[in-house]
């Protein structure tokens, strides 16, 4: 802002010493025929002066804006494994690159393959925007993670594909979440069909979280929905939108600062109901995902949003809408899906469709079914914990953060819930299962089913 409000007052400078202040001043002298003359010579003194203006600030302090989706998958301690651990990052950045010419943009931390930097110009018209005078410049493929891009002193965007090690950012980013060594998580199930969730998880990210949620998915499969063969001609909605397995789902109101513990007992201490409650309660994961995004969609849709049409029309959502749509994409297809009748030609009064442009490899819907404990969160004003180079130095920028955090339970064999109804096929090809064919690693969506 302050670049174009300086030009603009040299610019309305050289106008008037070139136009009426130096015409008035040469008529005074009795030198009017020197006008062209002193106006060239102004055009030239003005253009030197604007071109060191642009030289010096263009030498300035690389500036950075980013939105980033960051998982963590959390390695219990004394797992035996020699793969070091990991995180999953899609940052979208912009960038102020310096002076003018060809600058360097790259992704650091581990030299993972697969790593990727690309230009990014957001949906729907993508591409599509060009700067007014494109250049070409090339792209290695054998450089997927770093680019050559010519620099004009003004901001450019990419969008970034990592996994690596996050890279601290004075206090920010040593690591994620942590769970204490002397409490870590434990899924028990008692007398009863009750089951208690404990243990204690510790913001270790040198950040506050805000907008926290935690969820939990148990070992337990909800039974599958189907529809009687006997149906009346009559509009009936079919129940599409059951989670795979049963889960909790908490919102946080208050704001987690670093070091700040989050002790499971008391969150969701009514986890251990009985098993009709814990589909259909209030913080059953079917219940509160239909509170927390299909509710305020639906009315959203009801007063005529549409979210396409918003988007092209350029309107902005607000800081809260904002995150409830990185939220969702978080979990897209564990979202409800539109409502179907039965009845040809019925109308679905309410009903609602989701789609999204981006972040498909951020979807964390398919560790929904297996057992775990997913704590998503906002990190706002946050450096970028992915590291990146720009004109061969460190940017951290500042941004928003989604953070994803995954905690794998051990699936138990014994705690599933069979279906509630089998076929007579169903029912002898699961009595011919023997215990030794059941692998815990495929986790419990693909014993039962």
């Amino acid at each position: 802002m302050g670049g174009v409000l300086g030009g603009f007052v040299l610019f309305a400078i050289y106008w008037a010493v070139a136009g009426p202040i130096g015409f008035a001043v040469l008529t005074r002298l009795g030198r009017r025929r020197l006008a062209w003359l002193a106006f060239a010579a102004t055009t030239v003194i003005f253009s030197v002066i604007a071109w060191a203006t642009s030289r010096v600030s263009s030498g300035g302090p690389i500036e950075m804006r980013h939105l980033t989706m960051l998982r963590h998958v959390y390695r219990p301690e004394g797992t035996v494994d020699d793969l070091p651990q990991f995180d999953l990052a899609r940052t979208w950045f912009s960038a102020r690159l310096p002076g003018y010419g060809m600058v360097p943009v790259e992704l650091g931390g581990d030299a993972i393959a697969g790593n990727r930097l690309d230009q990014f110009s957001p949906p729907p018209n993508g591409l599509a925007q060009q700067f007014p005078n494109t250049d070409r410049y090339e792209i290695r493929f054998d450089e997927a993670a770093r680019q050559l891009v010519p620099a004009r002193a003004t901001s450019a965007e990419f969008v970034a594909d990592w996994m690596g090690r996050p890279v601290p950012v004075e206090n920010a980013w040593g690591s994620t979440l942590e769970v204490d060594l002397d409490d870590p998580i434990r899924l028990e199930r008692h007398a009863g069909e009750q089951i208690s969730l404990s243990g204690t998880i510790v913001n270790a990210t040198g950040l506050p979280l805000e907008d926290v949620y935690v969820l939990v998915v148990f070992p337990l499969r909800t039974p599958a929905s189907f529809l009687p063969e006997d149906v009346p001609d009559t509009t009936l909605p079919v129940v599409l939108d059951d989670p795979p397995n049963y889960g909790a789902f908490v919102a946080l109101a208050n704001r987690i600062d670093p070091g700040d513990e989050i002790d499971l007992r008391t969150i969701l201490d009514d986890t251990g109901r009985p098993v009709p409650e814990r589909l259909r309660g209030k913080r059953s994961l079917a219940t509160q995902i239909r509170n927390t995004f299909l509710e305020p969609a639906t009315a959203a849709a009801e007063d005529g949003f549409n979210a396409i049409a918003m988007g092209n029309a350029g309107l902005r959502l607000n800081e809260t809408e904002r995150r409830r749509y990185l939220r969702m994409l978080s979990m897209f297809n564990m979202l409800p899906p539109p409502r179907i009748e039965v009845k040809e030609n019925a109308r679905a009064v309410g009903a609602v469709a989701f789609h999204r442009w981006l972040a498909r490899g951020m979807d964390t819907s398919i560790r929904f079914t297996e057992p775990g404990v997913f704590v998503f969160a906002a990190v706002s004003g946050a450096p970028c914990p992915v590291p990146i180079s720009i004109d061969g130095s460190r940017v951290s920028g500042e941004g928003l953060v989604m953070l994803q955090w995954v905690h794998p339970l051990p699936p138990v064999l014994d705690q599933l819930a069979r279906p509630a109804f089998r076929t007579g096929d169903e029912s002898s090809s699961a009595s011919s299962m023997k215990e030794d064919s059941v692998d815990p690693s495929n986790g419990v969506a693909s014993t039962w089913r």
